[in-house]
């Protein structure tokens, strides 16, 4: 039998975090676990203890909270003179959790080495000698009468 793996703890804990923005404990811990919550709908495998490529994982993840955590930053400003109005808005909305890209990212994370998960096709021409238009024809004609 092998021995149990030993809990490799978290996968992003909130002092994964500091180093690059100012968020408190507690809402970096609720960013977090959305986080996870949102990766594992995507990538079930990340919040395996056996998954072998978390420091990947990490660094997706946290990617995806920093940015979440400066959505909202910025202003907007309306300048007028007379009837002319300008408005510049440097909000970023957030719209998704992930980007299409850390969403490929992280199942690509899930697949195991030996599958490449590419484009396949299934052949629907069979692969008979094709007739030509007489040899058609003469083999359509009842010549037994």
């Amino acid at each position: 039998m092998t021995a149990p793996t030993p809990d490799p703890g978290p996968l992003l804990t909130p002092a994964d975090l500091t180093p690059f923005a100012t968020i408190t404990a507690t809402k970096a811990a609720a960013m977090i676990e959305d986080a996870l919550g949102m990766a594992e709908v995507v990538a079930p495998c990340i919040t395996a203890p056996e998954f072998t490529q978390r420091r990947a994982a990490k660094a997706i993840l946290r990617g995806a909270i920093l940015r979440w955590n400066e959505a909202g930053a910025g202003a907007a400003t309306t300048k007028t003179a007379g009837i002319y109005g300008q408005t510049v808005d440097t909000r970023q909305p957030r719209k998704a959790m992930f980007f299409p890209s850390e969403i490929d990212q992280l199942q690509k994370l899930c697949r195991s080495d030996d599958d490449a998960g590419g484009a396949y096709f299934v052949d629907l021409i069979s692969r008979k000698p094709r007739l030509s238009a007489r040899q058609l024809f003469e083999r359509d004609v009842d010549t037994s009468w």
